[in-house]
């Protein structure tokens, strides 16, 4: 739990590198997912990892390599949803050239089940 110096002390980092924090993630930030929700999860990991900061380097550098890594953890997560919905696109076009339903990808499922 921190408490309120902590807090505050926080808010004035965060208002401090503002600028910084924007333009990495606007650096990242796609078309399906809004530069407010990066930024709103950067601030948050931050958060998350202000008790461990331990000054062997400027808060700005430490803020920048935390936005740097979440934005970079959203792009994956978004490129890996992407992929999966493609994959899953394309094996259903690939069963309907075989002529195989998804009524008959039920049944040998009950089969094998």
């Amino acid at each position: 739990m921190h408490d309120f110096n902590t807090e505050k002390a926080f808010i004035e980092l965060i208002r401090e590198n503002d600028r910084l924090i924007y333009k990495v993630c606007s650096i990242y930030v796609s078309g399906e997912f809004p530069i407010a929700d990066l930024y709103q999860e950067v601030v948050y990991n931050l958060w998350k990892s202000f008790s461990k900061f331990r000054n062997e380097c400027t808060a700005s550098t430490w803020m920048y390599r935390i936005a740097l890594n979440t934005c970079i953890t959203g792009m994956r997560k978004e490129l890996r949803q992407k992929y999966s919905h493609h994959q899953e696109k394309l094996g259903r076009i690939e069963r309907s050239e075989r002529g195989i339903t998804e009524d008959s990808l039920t049944k040998c499922q009950i089969w094998e089940g």
